[in-house]
Parts: structure tokens; sequence; C-alpha cells
């Protein structure tokens, strides 16, 4: 009969590691499937149908860490390193707190993705407060898992906060501006002059005109009329004007008509008839002021002076209607028998 000492069973270490390994390689097999059928049962367009996407790769590395923590643990059993056996705990335990922080970012992430797409039903959305909101929660939990992380491995924080005071000092010093910035950004975020996707333009900064892409931590890009994009410092906003176009609930249409000195008899009738004939509008707001005056005596001509507001603030729109008072009034204009001796001169505002 055949016998095993435990003497002779601690030679084959070896064998329980190679065992150990095809566990987990088949653990990590048979979770890969068992998260791919759950996935399957949701739309993709949700987060629970890409949680093989959220948990498959932070699951596994845990897997791999977990298995390579027992296999230290066998080979410093073996061969008597316990300094090494110690210290196995602590890293399991490191890599118990970075995988669940890792899974929480990555879930984070999936679900900024669906409220994009719950925008555009959902008009109350602000991606600006989304991204900043999803990277104050990073950094959350970025801090909470560094500092579990300092004390699983017995780092005394009272000196290294000490110290950690010092050079924030010293660091805030020297990186005023990326601290201004940030700042800025934030206040961006909490007074909102404008968002992503609104047409900003800025007076001080040479008329520079675009569209808002991206309010990041220290830059806000916008994409000006010219498809370039432009990198503007986040403090930068706390000192200059921003005219939000976006935000505008008309665009104002002026424009400004000579007419011969000999039909100087029939203005006064014109002015009435071009009033009425914009009141009738349907893109014209008869609510605000429509004015059409006599504003004054040119060289060679009377000056008619036409301004009304128009409901369409979008720029393709507004250029439409604009064109249609245009069309309407050289065509009243013309019915009333008065001439346009010189070149029309609109003014856009």
């Amino acid at each position: 009969m055949i016998s095993f000492s435990f003497a002779d069973l601690q030679r084959f270490w070896w064998l329980e590691t190679v065992i150990y390994l095809g566990l987990l390689a088949f653990i990590n097999f048979f979770l890969k499937k068992t998260l791919k059928k759950i996935a399957k049962r949701f739309p993709i367009d949700r987060w629970k149908g890409r949680v093989d996407t959220i948990f498959y790769l932070p699951s596994s590395f845990f897997l791999w860490i977990c298995g390579i923590c027992l296999i230290i643990s066998f080979v410093a059993v073996h061969f008597r390193f316990s300094l090494v056996y110690e210290y196995s705990y602590s890293f399991f335990r490191t890599a118990v707190i970075f995988t669940l922080a890792w899974v929480f970012l990555r879930w984070k992430k999936e679900v900024e993705k669906d409220l994009i797409y719950f925008k555009h039903t959902i008009k109350k959305i602000d991606m600006s407060h989304v991204h900043m909101i999803g990277r104050l929660i990073s950094i959350a939990v970025i801090s909470i898992f560094l500092l579990i992380i300092l004390q699983i491995w017995g780092l005394d924080m009272v000196p290294l906060m000490a110290f950690g005071g010092v050079g924030a000092a010293a660091l805030g010093f020297a990186a005023k501006e990326v601290i201004a910035n940030f700042f800025g950004g934030m206040m961006l975020w909490i007074n909102r002059p404008f968002v992503l996707g609104n047409y900003i333009s800025l007076p001080d900064r040479g008329g520079l005109e675009g569209v808002v892409e991206e309010i990041g931590w220290y830059l806000t890009i916008v994409r000006d009329k010219d498809k370039r994009l432009v990198y503007l410092p986040n403090a930068i906003f706390s000192t200059i004007s921003v005219v939000n176009t976006s935000r505008m609930s008309h665009r104002r249409i002026q424009i400004t008509v000579g007419v011969r000195k000999e039909d100087f008899t029939k203005l006064e009738e014109l002015t009435q008839v071009l009033k009425e004939v914009f009141e009738k509008h349907p893109s014209v707001d008869a609510y605000l002021p429509i004015n059409v005056v006599f504003s004054s005596f040119g060289a060679y001509s009377l000056e008619l002076f036409v301004e009304v507001y128009t409901k369409q603030t979008r720029y393709k729109q507004y250029l439409l209607v604009k064109q249609e008072v245009l069309y309407l009034l050289y065509k009243t204009i013309q019915q009333m028998g008065v001439q346009v001796p010189n070149p029309i001169i609109a003014i856009e505002k």
C-alpha cells in the first residue's frame, strides 16, 4: 500500500498552483459567458445591455489578482518568506478596493452615455451638468480609494496631511493659473452663462463667435465660424462679457431705404401701409415695436427707417425672414408708386 506523508505533499506545491490557475481560467471563461447572456436580455442603448463591458474586465482582473495572491502565498509558505506572506493579504485587499472603484467608474461612464441618449427625448437634461457631476464623482471615488489604500498599507495620515498642506500651498502658488481656470470652470457650471451647444460671441476677444463644444476643467472649446477650434482658459470668462446668442428671444431687423424727394407727399401713407403689412407677417412679432418712420434727409433722398423683430432666432431662419421683409418692403414701395433712387443699406443686429 502506497502512502504519502505531509512532507511528500509539500513537494507538489507547484501542482496546486497549476490546478488553481486552471480553475481561475475556467471561472473567468464562465463569467464572460454569463455576463454576455445577461447583456443580451437588455437593449444595447441602456447600461444594463452593456453589463459585460462594465463588469468583465474588472472582475477578470480581480480573479487573476486573487490567483496571483494565492500563488504568492503558496510560494511564500513553501520557501518560508514570511514577509511576502504578510503583505500578500494587504495586496489582496487593495485589489478588492481597486476593483470596486473601477466597476463604479465604468458604470458611471455608461450612465453618462445613457443620459446623452435621453438628451434627445428629455430636453431638461443639461449635458454640461452631467459632465461636471461625473467629473466630481470621479474625483470623490479616486480620493476615497487612495485614502483607503493608505490605511490598508498602514501609512500614518497625520504627517502626510501636514506635508500635504505645505505642499498644497507651494503648489497653489506655482499653479495659480491652473487653479484659477479650475474654479473658473466651476463658476461656469454653477452660473451657466452658456452650456454645450450654445452659440456665443465674445466682443472683448475680437468679436469671436462660435458654438461651445466642450467645457473642461481648464479650457472651454469653441468652434468658430471658420470651423476652427478655439481653446479659451476658463478664468477669462470672469473678466470678459459673453453674449449668448442661443438664448435670445427675438432677432431685430433694421433697414434704411432712401426714396425720391419728389415722393415726399406719399411718405405718410407709405409708412402706415408698411406698418400694417409687417404686422400681418407670421414671423414678425406684432407685440414688439414695429417702427416704420421717416428718419432723416439724405444727400439725394429721403431716408425711411424700418425696424421689426422676428420670432425666428436661428440664423438661417432669420435670414429667410429678413429676405421676406425686404421683398415686402420693396414690393409695397413699388405698389405705392414710390421710387427708390439709392441702394438699400441693411444693418444686422
